[in-house]
């Protein structure tokens, strides 16, 4: 992008929601005054921010070395997975959780949101973690459109990665022998049958009851995220529309203006003709 379109993302995506439309289209006409036409049909396509990115813009804006912050604790976790370092890992996950409440916090704080609602605080941490996971994200932050999530591979930046150990080989110590079990009764022995009969019972319709949940879960997941990406799409196409309306009450005008002046010049030329 040209230097007048950096600046363009640095005061729209710095700006809140709701004057973005308004200032897109006063940074674009202010490009094509300049006689930058490339950088005014840039600024025509940047996309309006939701309030959660927008709150992760605006702390950027108003402190870039956060990204060096996120990246690096990144970098330092991805290295103390790799080489299996679990001390380490619990060490940055406790570091990591810290980063993300002052950072979410100082959002909050910056556009003055003292009890911002529970979606919000989850999209705002969320894409902070996201950074934190993905050098990628990391790089976009400041012009975000929407709020980020980490689904990849990797260590979770939502909880502590887990080692498992693996016992056993040569130097594994002889287990010792298991005591010998004490003999029951025959009534002792049918007692605990019975509660064994009734404890796979339970089990079984507690199991179908969560397969049942389980599978509402992911149907209405999936409903869910088509839903949101149609609201992307929809979004950015009311965007679009917005923008060329704008652009088109403006010609409207400007025609408008043309004609007033043509009619009184043709006023002119027939007075003129009749003297």
């Amino acid at each position: 992008m040209a230097d007048l379109s950096e600046d363009a993302v640095q005061q729209l995506y710095s700006a809140p929601p709701d004057e973005f439309m308004q200032r897109r289209g006063e940074l674009a006409d202010q490009a094509r005054k300049n006689g930058d036409p490339a950088a005014a049909q840039a600024i025509s396509k940047l996309r309006k921010p939701t309030v959660g990115a927008w709150l992760v813009n605006a702390l950027v804006h108003a402190d870039p070395s956060i990204i060096e912050k996120l990246t690096d604790l990144g970098e330092r976790m991805r290295a103390a997975q790799e080489s299996l370092d679990a001390g380490k890992l619990r060490e940055l996950s406790t570091e990591r959780r810290k980063l993300v409440d002052k950072l979410s916090s100082d959002a909050f704080k910056l556009s003055g949101r003292k009890d911002p609602p529970p979606a919000l605080r989850d999209e705002v941490g969320g894409t902070f973690e996201a950074a934190i996971a993905d050098e990628d994200v990391a790089s976009r932050l400041g012009r975000l459109q929407r709020p980020e999530q980490w689904s990849g591979f990797g260590f979770l930046p939502t909880g502590t990665p887990q080692l498992t150990v693996v016992r056993g080989g040569r130097d594994d110590k002889p287990a010792k022998k298991a005591a010998e079990k004490p003999k029951v009764s025959a009534a002792e022995k049918r007692k605990r049958e019975r509660a064994l009969a009734a404890a796979r019972e339970a089990f079984d319709k507690a199991q179908a009851t969560f397969d049942d949940a389980n599978h509402s879960e992911r149907a209405l997941t999936d409903q869910v995220r088509q839903l949101t990406k149609k609201l992307a799409k929809m979004q950015d196409q009311l965007d679009d529309a917005r923008a060329e309306l704008e652009q088109t009450r403006k010609d409207v005008n400007a025609a408008r203006a043309g004609r007033r002046e043509a009619r009184s010049a043709l006023d002119r030329a027939e007075r003129e003709a009749e003297t």
